[in-house]
């Protein structure tokens, strides 16, 4: 062996003792038995069965239960495994939160930006106003019609994801008229979620750009399946395309859980946790209005929240929030039991009761 070789491959084995070293300073989850972190197994089996027995038209994929750092159960259906990545839907909108409040930590960008400034395309005497945290809050004023199968020839949001503004998704929500006051009007959109991340674009270059969410989130957490795809012009589909493990997303839940911090790195801003989480001003404003109680809404984050109409989950503690996705996906975090719970599934016939998920998970602990 030459010494130029010799070189190479010391070099080689050393970068890949690093990688294997960093590799270990992540969490791996570690399996422990559910009566050692206080659930009665009996009873969370209920849970299990209720979500995987194929006698209910819902369709869960996989599904695990964390309690202090230690992976309590998990199971697989429908070909899915614990290597597989699933289609996270609606819950990468709670990603898109977290990469922003790293971007905020970095003062790459920050909550009152004004959108304009970066797509000036905006119009409306009311567009003016608008800034990243009314997009975070679904409050922005843009006209938008969030429909998907019930009525996709007026869905806006159909076609940002499946006809010809794939192209552009944030530049086709920045096209939409700004007709309600920023801060005003909570409307749920898949489009203010592409904006925000065609914002972070926007602030960064390409390079740094395509691979913000590797560096400064998925590598330090350890999350190794993550593939998210973007649309026409390379801005990260922050509304729905993000894939990972259901292992790899629970370690997002985890984040939260330390109130972003990992391996005593605040990679979040030491308040984010709580800007997300509570409830936003505009959602407070029209839920005076619902008939009956619905889910609360933070930023990018549903929540909980107490209404005049009670709990939207009664069964559920009042500081659980959630991310959710399309077809009966969840990701929840319960500060106050230290669990995170992972829920994938393809509910194309019936969607799964959260309320049902909730009663069990909690009738289970001890």
């Amino acid at each position: 062996m030459s010494h130029g070789e010799m070189m190479r491959t010391l070099i080689f084995i050393f970068i890949f003792a690093l990688t294997v070293s960093n590799a270990h300073s992540v969490i791996n989850w570690k399996q422990h038995l559910p009566k050692e972190e206080g659930f009665d197994k009996a009873k969370l089996d209920k849970l299990f069965n209720y979500m995987f027995d194929k006698k209910y038209k819902h369709n869960t994929d996989a599904a695990l239960i964390i309690r202090n750092g230690k992976l309590i159960k998990e199971q697989y259906s429908n070909g899915y495994s614990l290597e597989h990545t699933h289609r996270t839907w609606s819950i990468s909108k709670s990603v898109t939160n977290t990469l922003i409040g790293i971007a905020v930590h970095k003062n790459i960008l920050n909550l009152q930006a004004k959108v304009k400034d970066f797509y000036p395309q905006l119009t409306g005497d009311k567009s003016d106003t608008m800034t990243l945290d009314h997009l975070m809050k679904m409050s922005s004023g843009i006209d938008w019609k969030e429909h998907y199968e019930e009525n996709p020839f007026s869905s806006d949001v159909i076609k940002m994801l499946y006809v010809y503004e794939y192209k552009d998704m944030a530049g086709y929500t920045a096209s939409r008229p700004v007709i309600y006051d920023p801060g005003k009007r909570f409307y749920y959109s898949s489009g203010e979620s592409n904006l925000i991340m065609g914002m972070l674009k926007k602030s960064m270059g390409i390079s740094d750009y395509e691979n913000f969410p590797w560096k400064h989130l998925f590598n330090k957490l350890g999350i190794t399946s993550a593939t998210w795809e973007r649309d026409g012009k390379d801005v990260f589909v922050g509304s729905s395309y993000l894939f990972l493990s259901p292992r790899d997303l629970s370690k997002i839940g985890q984040l939260y859980l330390q109130n972003g911090i990992w391996n005593k790195e605040q990679i979040l801003p030491k308040d984010w946790v709580k800007y997300s989480t509570t409830p936003n001003k505009a959602w407070l404003l029209k839920q005076e209005n619902d008939e009956v109680a619905k889910p609360g809404y933070g930023a990018q984050w549903w929540l909980n929240a107490q209404t005049k109409n009670g709990l939207s989950h009664p069964h559920a503690p009042d500081d659980i929030y959630m991310a959710l996705g399309h077809h009966g996906q969840i990701l929840a975090v319960l500060p106050s039991q230290n669990i995170i719970f992972v829920r994938m599934g393809a509910d194309k016939d019936e969607k799964i009761d959260r309320k049902e998920i909730f009663k069990l998970l909690m009738s289970s602990l001890k």
